[in-house]
């Protein structure tokens, strides 16, 4: 899709009369209503902005990513106003849905590198997989999900 294409999907959905009524119940309730749910997915309390957040989990996700090769960019997850507005790319058939590529991973993991890394979804930024049984079966010894037969250096 252009990105001229793109931005008047985003205008013509965010012009909506459900995106209106979704605003104007977000703003005055501080949540998104149930009746809103099928729209935005799920119920979630308003959250500061994502450039404010401190205390961000530590992962070296570049020594991790040739290891797991990225399994969390395979997670779907909604994005918040503010990642559509710094032109975080959602899925057209699913509004506010984090778009996913062809590989089946986020579609700004290129070459395992995040491509708006600076803009990143708060859910990016204060994820961490040291605990996600989805992703590694020993995060220490650095084995994944699948690849369990690798076996860990012996300790003399």
């Amino acid at each position: 899709m252009s990105d001229d294409a793109a931005d008047r999907v985003l205008r013509q959905l965010a012009e909506s009369p459900a995106a209106q009524s979704v605003a104007s119940a977000v703003e005055r309730a501080g949540v998104i209503p149930r009746r809103h749910l099928p729209l935005v997915g799920r119920l979630e309390p308003l959250a500061q902005s994502k450039y404010t957040l401190t205390e961000l989990p530590v992962v070296d996700c570049v020594d991790r990513l040739p290891i797991c090769g990225g399994r969390c960019c395979r997670f779907p997850f909604y994005l918040s106003a503010e990642d559509v507005e710094d032109g975080v790319q959602f899925d057209t058939a699913k509004p506010y849905r984090i778009a996913h590529g062809d590989d089946g991973r986020c579609v700004h993991n290129r070459d395992g590198q995040c491509t708006i890394y600076d803009k990143r979804p708060a859910i990016c930024r204060t994820y961490s997989c040291r605990h996600d049984a989805r992703i590694w079966v020993d995060f220490e010894r650095r084995i994944p999900v699948g690849d369990a037969t690798v076996t860990a250096p012996r300790r003399a």
